[in-house]
C-alpha cells in the first residue's frame, strides 16, 4: 500500500480525553493538512486512470464516491481483536457482531475523502459554514473533533464519520450517489 496515513506530528490523545489545548493544536494541524490530503487523494484518483472532474462542485462527489466504492475492503479481526470487542456487549448481541471491519487503506482513503466533502460543503456554502470544534459539553458525540458549524439548532457536521457511515453502507449495497444525496440533506439544516 502506497497510500500515505494522516499522523499528526505529536502524541494522539483520545478525543474525549482531550483537553482545550490539545483540542486547539489538533485542529490547527488538521486544518493545515486538508489541501495537501486532498492533492494526494487526487494523485490516487488519477494514478487508477479515472478522468473525474473534481472542481468542488456537488456533482463532483458523485465521481469521488464512484472510484472510492472500488477502494473499499474489509479485514477479518484476529481473535484478540473480536474478544475485545464483544467484552463490551451482552452475551445475546454477540452473534451479531460482525468478525470484520473496514482494512486500513479503505480508512484512509475515507478520510481523505471526507476532507473533499467537507471542502465541497465550505465552498458551495462559504457565508454559511466553516471549520471549528467545541470541547464541551464532553458526552456530546464530535467533542474536540474538527467539524463543519453553521447549521440549525447549533447541529455540525462530522465529515468523517458521515464518510464511515456511508462506506459502510456501500459495501453491503454499492451507490455512486450516495455521498451527494447526505450533501442534499445537510442542505435542507442551513
Amino acid at each position: 500500500m502506497s497510500y500515505k496515513m494522516l499522523v499528526p506530528p505529536f502524541k494522539r490523545v483520545e478525543f474525549s480525553k482531550m483537553n482545550k489545548e490539545q483540542a486547539k493544536e489538533y485542529f490547527e494541524w488538521y486544518i493545515s493538512q486538508i489541501d495537501k490530503r486532498i492533492d494526494l487523494l487526487f494523485d490516487a484518483v488519477k494514478k487508477d486512470g479515472v478522468a473525474a472532474k473534481f472542481d468542488y462542485s456537488k456533482e463532483s462527489l458523485i465521481d469521488l464516491w464512484s472510484w472510492y466504492e472500488t477502494k473499499i475492503s474489509y479485514r477479518k479481526l484476529d481473535e484478540l481483536e473480536y474478544e475485545k470487542i464483544v467484552a463490551k456487549y451482552p452475551d445475546w448481541m454477540h452473534e451479531y457482531i460482525s468478525k470484520t471491519e473496514l482494512s486500513f487503506e479503505t480508512l484512509m482513503y475515507g478520510m481523505d475523502v471526507a476532507l473533499y466533502f467537507a471542502k465541497v460543503v465550505i465552498i458551495n456554502n462559504r457565508d454559511k459554514v466553516k471549520w471549528g470544534y467545541y470541547t464541551k459539553p464532553k458526552n456530546r458525540d464530535s467533542v474536540n473533533q474538527p467539524v463543519l458549524l453553521g447549521f440549525m439548532n447549533g447541529m455540525d457536521l462530522n465529515p468523517r464519520l458521515i464518510v464511515i457511515n456511508c462506506t459502510r453502507r456501500s459495501g453491503r449495497e454499492k451507490k455512486s450517489t450516495r455521498l451527494i444525496e447526505i450533501y442534499n440533506n445537510w442542505m435542507e439544516y442551513l
